[in-house]
């Protein structure tokens, strides 16, 4: 039996829509979503849409594991024991994701509830929003959205306006509307890497000592490793260069009037990074972007579908209708959000000037005329995006 205390109860709503019930937390249970989300406690008004219920110790005896330590289930239910670097324990009704109500328990204590962003975003579309893997922001009264791969170009275009004075919304999930209107913001750390550092001094946050010695220490073993060519350290380079950088939340990073929870959508962005040292914009069109969106959407989903894997695996005849047709539902969500919207393409060499990046940037905001990388004009009169 699970061990649950009685009734203590903390709420959050989340982009003025998802309803969170947190029962019988700890403080240290309760920061880890404030910090997770940059939100506070809340009274809500209506029922949850996720319920996270914490117990001393969650009984699992009995279990049958898949994997080493990742996942486990029995009749009673499918469990995450592990987020690949730190070990959890929670239950997850996955078979109910994507309905009105969903009921997770939790050990106390666990550092992360690693189901939880995707379950949110799943929430989200079942209520006709869109997810999009991208960042977000305003200038000049114009509302972007920046998506693409990893390593694309999304957080470089967001700092590249933020030192001159955009707007922040997100980075890495921004929400459309179900009208396609407007978008939303989702606050969570943004990842900042060492090689940005000297690119936003204006806003740069606080490096702590013990980061500043690790990223010393890894540039050392880099640099002995050209020397001497050891095969083992050669293997490890990925990962340390993995650890180049920090995590910070968004006001940490920018003052609190330039952040804001909204916008209008007013032009949709596909970032992306190339073998040249040219930056070039210019308008594509919006189907382009959704075609090309849906597939690193997918990818996106990857962590989340290993554990789905793994509960079909437990519970091969208890199959989710919802995420086994997750693509064509987010499909024809961006078709109908993001069609007609004012789009371009900016291509770019990584890394990229910060400076020149906003440079070649602009004209999306309507201040100069898109030029064609030559150096030609594109469009012959002042671009519109309002």
């Amino acid at each position: 039996m699970e061990n649950i205390a009685k009734n203590k109860i903390i709420e959050f709503k989340l982009l003025d829509i998802i309803s969170i019930r947190l029962i019988n937390p700890s403080e240290a249970d309760v920061k880890v979503i404030t910090k997770k989300f940059e939100i506070v406690p809340q009274v809500l008004a209506n029922e949850p849409d996720i319920v996270i219920t914490y117990v001393k110790k969650l009984d699992l005896s009995g279990l049958t594991h898949i994997g080493l330590n990742t996942a486990a289930y029995s009749k009673d239910g499918f469990y995450i024991l592990s987020n690949g670097k730190e070990n959890v324990k929670v239950k997850v009704p996955i078979v109910d994701i994507g309905r009105s109500k969903l009921n997770m328990v939790c050990e106390s204590g666990s550092p992360d509830i690693p189901a939880l962003n995707y379950i949110i975003n799943f929430t989200l579309i079942g209520k006709d929003l869109l997810p999009l893997h991208a960042t977000a922001f305003r200038y000049n009264d114009v509302g972007a959205v920046v998506m693409g791969w990893s390593k694309g170009g999304k957080t470089e275009s967001l700092f590249s306006f933020m030192n001159h004075g955009a707007e922040f919304l997100s980075d890495e999930v921004a929400v459309v509307s179900s009208d396609g209107k407007e978008v939303l913001g989702m606050r969570i750390p943004i990842c900042v890497w060492e090689w940005q550092f000297k690119e936003i001094h204006s806003f740069m946050p606080k490096v702590s000592l013990q980061k500043k010695l690790i990223m010393k220490g890894i540039h050392v073993v880099k640099t002995l490793n050209k020397i001497f060519h050891i095969q083992i350290i050669n293997k490890t380079i990925p990962v340390l260069d993995s650890q180049l950088n920090i995590k910070a939340l968004p006001t940490k990073l920018f003052k609190q009037e330039r952040i804001i929870s909204r916008m209008n959508l007013d032009v949709i962005i596909l970032a992306m990074s190339h073998d040249s040292n040219e930056i070039i914009v210019e308008p594509i069109s919006d189907d382009e972007v959704i075609d090309r969106m849906i597939n690193s959407q997918e990818y996106e989903l990857e962590y989340f579908f290993r554990y789905y894997k793994m509960f079909k695996y437990a519970f091969p005849y208890h199959l989710n209708e919802f995420l086994e047709n997750i693509k064509s539902v987010q499909y024809a969500l961006m078709k109908k959000l993001l069609e007609g919207k004012k789009a371009f393409v900016v291509k770019h060499p990584y890394p990229v000037s910060f400076e020149e990046l906003f440079d070649k940037m602009k004209p999306i905001f309507g201040e100069t005329e898109i030029k064609e990388s030559a150096g030609k004009t594109k469009n012959q009169e002042k671009l519109e995006v309002k």
